[in-house]
C-alpha cells in the first residue's frame, strides 16, 4: 500500500513539473538567471507548503527524496522562496503529503525515527515559540495539515530559511532537500536602504547533498521512501539552487548583492571567489554594524550571508569551496545583462536603524545584564549531551536556564566542535572569534569556535521555550538538544486539531517508563 501511495505522489509531482522550465538539473552550466526559483508573497495571502515525495534528478544519478512544493504542487530543491514584511502576519498551511509507512517512536525520546512526521521551523526569524508560531514541539502526521500564523513585529530585513524540525526526523527530511529561503523584505526602517537599494539581487542557495550518508540515516530510521533510482551512489554533491556547478552572470565592474543561504546536515563550507571583491553586509539575516571586505566566507551548516560582489572584466571566475579542497561549485561569468549595478559603493550611505531586539550590547556595564550567568557546554566530538544532559522534554522543569522577560542575558558558549543554534533569540558576540571571520558586535543565530565565547541577547516579553541544539542534525536528533525558558506573558493559543504535540509530553513518557521500572523491581 505504501509503495502505491508513493508511486502516485511521485507521478503527480512529475506530471505537474513537466512545464517547470527548460532548465536541466542533470547537467552542469545552467544559467541561474534563466532558472529562477518559485516564490510567493506571504504578506498578500496564505502560502500552502507541501512536504511530499520527489524524484530528484541530478548529475549522474536520480533519487526519491522529500522536498517542498508551494501552491503549485511542484516539489523542488530548494523549496519556494517565501517573502514577508515586518509588522505583518504570515500564514503558512503545512501539508504533510508523505506516506504513513513509518515505525512509531513509542517511548523513544532521542534517535532517528518517524521519518514521515514533520513540522516547520522558521530559522532565524525573531518570532514567538508558542503555538501556532515557531513551536517545534508540534508534530504534523502524514496526511494531515497544520496552520501556522506568525505575527511579525518590527523585524530586521534579511535572509532566513525554513526547514522541518520534528525531533527524530530532522536529518531524514532536511538532509534529503526539504528546505527553502525565507526573505524579510528591506525598507527604510529595517535596513541600510540607501546603500542596498540599487544593488541587483542574486539568490544563491547552497545545499550539500550527501546521498551516501543519507542512505545510512534512512536505513537506521526504517525509512522506506529515500532511494536511489539510477546512476552511481554519490558521496556528496554541492548544489546551488538545485544545480551542479551553475553559471552566475554579472556585468563586469559592477556590484551585485548575493543572498547566500547554506544547508547541510553535518559539514561546513568555506567559499571564496578569487579575482573578485567581496564585501560582507550581513550574517544570519542581520546587518553588520559596518560592512567589511573579506576574501573568504564561512558557512556553518545553517548559515546565511548577504554580500556585495564585484568582478572585473575578464574571467570567468570560479566560486570555490576550499574545504573540498578548492573545488569549483559555480562559475561567475562577465557578460552584458540588463540588471546593472553600481560601480562604486559609498559606505557613507550605510545608515542602519536597529530594531529594539538588536540594539548594541557590547558596551553595556555589568549592572545592565541579568544576574543569572549561564554557560552552554558541549565537549567532545562524540557527545550527544549539553551541559551533561541529553534532551528529555520541552517543559519548564526541563530547562537548562530560566530567563526573565525584558532583560539582557549573557551566555558563555563552550562549543568547540558542535555548531550551536539558538531559536528565535539572536545573540551578539562580545569579542572577535578565533577563526578571524566573526567579529565583536556581530549578531548570529549559530556559532562554533575554539575556546569560550561570551555573547549577549536581548530577551523581550515573550513566554516559553527557547530551543538550542547542535546543528549537526543527527546529533540533535540523538539528544544534543536543550531548552531555555522565558517566564514572560503567555498569549492566547489557537490550537490545530490535525497535529499532535511531542516534546512537551516527553516528561510524561519518562514518568511512565520510570513507574514501570519501579513496579518491576
Amino acid at each position: 500500500m505504501m509503495c502505491r501511495q508513493v508511486s502516485l505522489l511521485l507521478l503527480m509531482s512529475v506530471l505537474l513539473g513537466l512545464g517547470r522550465s527548460q532548465c536541466d538539473t542533470t547537467v552542469t552550466g545552467n544559467n541561474l538567471r534563466d532558472c529562477p526559483m518559485t516564490s510567493y508573497d506571504g504578506s498578500s495571502g496564505r502560502v500552502d507548503l507541501h512536504l511530499m515525495p520527489m524524484e530528484f534528478k541530478t548529475v549522474g544519478a536520480s533519487y526519491v527524496t522529500r522536498a517542498y512544493a508551494g501552491n503549485n504542487g511542484i516539489p523542488t530543491i530548494p523549496g519556494p522562496i517565501i517573502y514577508l514584511r515586518q509588522n505583518s502576519q504570515l500564514k503558512i498551511r503545512l501539508h504533510n503529503d508523505l506516506g504513513a509507512d513509518q515505525t512509531p517512536h513509542g517511548t523513544l525520546i532521542n534517535g532517528l525515527f518517524e521519518p514521515n512526521t514533520t513540522n516547520l521551523h522558521t530559522h532565524g526569524l525573531h518570532v514567538s515559540s508558542e503555538e501556532p508560531e515557531d513551536n517545534v514541539s508540534i508534530r504534523v502526521l502524514p496526511g494531515t495539515t497544520y496552520d501556522y500564523t506568525y505575527e511579525i513585529g518590527p523585524h530586521e530585513g534579511g535572509t532566513f530559511f525554513y526547514h522541518p524540525h520534528a525531533h527524530g526526523s530532522v536529518t531524514n527530511q532536511i538532509g534529503g532537500g526539504a528546505f527553502g529561503m525565507l526573505i524579510v523584505t528591506d525598507d527604510a526602517t529595517n535596513s541600510p536602504y540607501d546603500f542596498i537599494k540599487d544593488l541587483p539581487q542574486i539568490y544563491v542557495s547552497i545545499f550539500q547533498f550527501a546521498p551516501l550518508d543519507h542512505a545510512s540515516v534512512a536505513l537506521e530510521s526504517d525509512d522506506t521512501l529515500f532511494a536511489q533510482t539510477s546512476g552511481n551512489m554519490q558521496a556528496k554533491l554541492v548544489l546551488i539552487n538545485g544545480f551542479v556547478q551553475p553559471n552566475i552572470q554579472q556585468n563586469p565592474g559592477q556590484w551585485y548583492r548575493w543572498r547566500m543561504q547554506h544547508t547541510a546536515t553535518s559539514t561546513i563550507l568555506m567559499a571564496s571567489l578569487p579575482g573578485c571583491q567581496i564585501m560582507l553586509l550581513a550574517l544570519d539575516g542581520i546587518w553588520l554594524t559596518t560592512p567589511r571586505m573579506v576574501t573568504q566566507l564561512v558557512f556553518q551548516q545553517p548559515s546565511r550571508a548577504d554580500v556585495a560582489i564585484m568582478c572585473p572584466a575578464g574571467g570567468p571566475y570560479q566560486l570555490i569551496d576550499s574545504t573540498a579542497p578548492n573545488t569549483p561549485i559555480a562559475t561567475v561569468s562577465m557578460v552584458s545583462i540588463k540588471e546593472t549595478g553600481p560601480t562604486v559603493l559609498d559606505i557613507g550611505q550605510w545608515n542602519l536603524q536597529r530594531q529594539d531586539y538588536l540594539q548594541d550590547t557590547t558596551n553595556l556595564p555589568a549592572s545592565a545584564i541579568a544576574n543569572t550567568p549561564f554557560t552552554i557546554s558541549i565537549t567532545g566530538t562524540e557527545t550527544r549531551s549539553m551541559n551533561g544532559v541529553q534532551f528529555s522534554g520541552a517543559t519548564r522543569d526541563k530547562a537548562l536556564h530560566i530567563m526573565k522577560p525584558n532583560t539582557i542575558e549573557e551566555w558563555t558558549l563552550d562549543v568547540e566542535q558542535h555548531p550551536l543554534h539558538v531559536h528565535v533569540q539572536p545573540f551578539q558576540l562580545q569579542s572577535d572569534a578565533p577563526n578571524g571571520f566573526y567579529k565583536k558586535g556581530d549578531w548570529l543565530d549559530t556559532y562554533v569556535g575554539n575556546g569560550q565565547m561570551v555573547v549577549r541577547s536581548r530577551i523581550p516579553n515573550v513566554y516559553g521555550v527557547v530551543v538550542l541544539h547542535c546543528h549537526v542534525s543527527v546529533h540533535a536528533d540523538q539528544g544534543l538538544t536543550g531548552i531555555m525558558w522565558v517566564d514572560g506573558t503567555p498569549k492566547p493559543v489557537k490550537k490545530n486539531s490535525s497535529s499532535i504535540m511531542f516534546m512537551a509530553h516527553v516528561s510524561a513518557v519518562v514518568t511512565i517508563i520510570v513507574s514501570i521500572i519501579l513496579m518491576a523491581l
